[in-house]
């Protein structure tokens, strides 16, 4: 045998019989915490209670939002509270103070309760009575009864509209837009029941039922029925692309008002922080104000559409409306002095960048949620990763309302020679800016101008309630406000 090749037979035979003698260590053993959850703690952010076998769990929350709000203008540094309606001048001040309680009962049956400490306006952005101090958030219950059907009871947010049923907390904007809050679905909260279902992947969900109120105010819910209803589709859910989120929708409400039942009046057409650009009065030729108040036929479809993908989110809606109305001179609602109508358009386009998504610093972020929203304990310790709403996100948001009202357009009618323009034309731009620090802690920073475009608009903004006339550069009224929320 060579030489060399006996040298490095001994080499190799010197190296296993080191190996042998000293081995590496043993990795160490893949173990698992089985140990059960203690009965009060904190996981994944969620606050929970639960007894021993897990019948029951309980899940407090709260929500508290420290706002400060600013108006320009052409009459905002003029105008006082009573003669605007709202206080125009800068300040602070809580805007929402929401406890609740929410839980599961055998991992079939979920509720909420939740209440609100009032600020005027109330629940996003709705105005609710100045005697009211409390207002309800959220009560409902919800049975799962399995393969994606479920049946939810109470007062939630009403099934229509993509914008109507995003959660709050969850919204790029601090307040929903004034098409979808003043017009599409002015009070967004409804007492009934619903029943909902889900396709495999959820590729089609859908929720509809019949409802007797839209209301936040705990005293005040007035006799009628509406029947309403959402469906959307998710049609590559299946896929692994950027598509597997696109999503399109629609819903459609219909229902009637009776002069016996309902004498409120019709909801105003508010901006996010409380300035009302249409009024449900006027006064007519012999000085007399009215009241316009919901009566007769009414009803609403339209459609939808969102998309998040590669930290971009794009969302539009478009709604048409239709609402009959009386007209009741003040303190006589039982009176009516001539039947109309108020029909239009409200829409909205909102596109939204989270940028440290788009420059893959963070992971994505989970599409809205929706509501009502079911909390749920996961129990195992190493559960999946869950996304959460964390980094910058810039949002860009057009809205409008483009209607009409015409106060004596039924017959019988008495026509009213002051009655005025009928044109509704309304028109927001608005920007934000979010850091999520996390989905408990959130700040805020949103630009909003309001527009109302023609001197026949019945629309009005600050100036308008200063001088008659205004040149169309000043036909606007401009909100800066900004917002720390903490959410548990």
């Amino acid at each position: 045998m060579k030489p060399h090749i006996c040298c490095l037979s001994a080499l190799v035979l010197s190296a296993s019989a080191h190996a042998l003698a000293n081995p590496p260590p043993p990795a160490p053993p893949i173990t698992a915490d089985l140990d059960p959850l203690p009965p009060a703690g904190i996981k994944d952010g969620l606050i929970y209670l639960r007894e021993q076998d897990d019948v029951f769990r309980l899940y407090p929350h709260a929500q508290l939002d420290l706002d400060a709000h600013s108006f320009f203008g052409v009459g905002t540094d003029t105008l006082t509270a009573q003669q605007a309606g709202v206080d125009l001048s800068t300040r602070f001040f809580l805007r929402h103070a929401r406890f609740g309680l929410a839980g599961e009962i055998i991992q079939r049956v979920y509720f909420d309760f939740g209440a609100e400490l009032v600020s005027n306006p109330a629940i996003d952005g709705a105005r609710v009575s100045v005697d009211t101090k409390v207002a309800i958030a959220d009560a409902w219950g919800k049975f799962d009864a399995g393969r994606g059907l479920s049946l939810t009871l109470g007062v939630f947010q009403a099934p229509f509209s993509a914008e109507n049923r995003t959660a709050v907390t969850d919204l790029a904007m601090m307040e929903r837009n004034i098409a979808s809050r003043g017009f599409i679905t002015p009070n967004g909260k409804v007492l009934g029941a619903a029943i909902g279902g889900t396709s495999q992947h959820d590729v089609v969900r859908w929720d509809g039922g019949v409802f007797g109120a839209d209301t936040t105010n705990t005293v005040d819910y007035e006799t009628h029925f509406d029947a309403m209803g959402r469906v959307t589709m998710k049609p590559f859910a299946n896929s692994h692309g950027e598509a597997r989120d696109f999503q399109f929708g629609a819903s459609l409400r219909g229902g009637t008002r009776h002069p016996r039942d309902v004498t409120g009046d019709a909801p105003a057409m508010t901006t996010g922080q409380g300035f009302a650009m249409w009024r449900p009065t006027r006064i007519d030729a012999a000085g007399q104000t009215l009241h316009v108040i919901p009566s007769g036929a009414q009803w609403a479809a339209g459609a939808e559409l969102s998309w998040p993908f590669c930290g971009f989110e794009v969302r539009g809606e478009a709604y048409y409306v239709s609402r009959q109305t009386r007209e009741s001179p003040d303190g006589k609602s039982a009176v009516t002095s001539r039947l109309g109508e108020m029909y239009g358009v409200g829409w909205q386009a909102e596109v939204s960048v989270w940028l440290l998504q788009v420059l893959k610093l963070l992971a994505p972020v989970p599409p809205p949620r929706t509501t009502p929203r079911s909390d749920h304990l996961e129990l195992a310790r190493a559960a999946a990763f869950t996304p959460v709403r964390r980094g910058l996100q810039f949002t860009f948001l057009a809205a409008g309302i483009n209607a009409t009202y015409d106060g004596a357009s039924r017959s019988p009618n008495v026509a009213d020679p002051s009655g005025g323009p009928t044109a509704i034309t309304i028109q927001q731009l608005g920007g934000a800016i979010n850091y999520w620090h996390s989905s408990n802690l959130r700040f805020s920073f949103n630009v909003n101008a309001y527009l109302n475009p023609g001197s026949d608009n019945a629309a009005i903004v600050p100036g308008n309630l200063t001088t008659s006339t205004l040149d169309d550069g000043e036909r606007r009224v401009v909100e800066i406000g900004a917002r720390t929320s903490v959410m548990f």
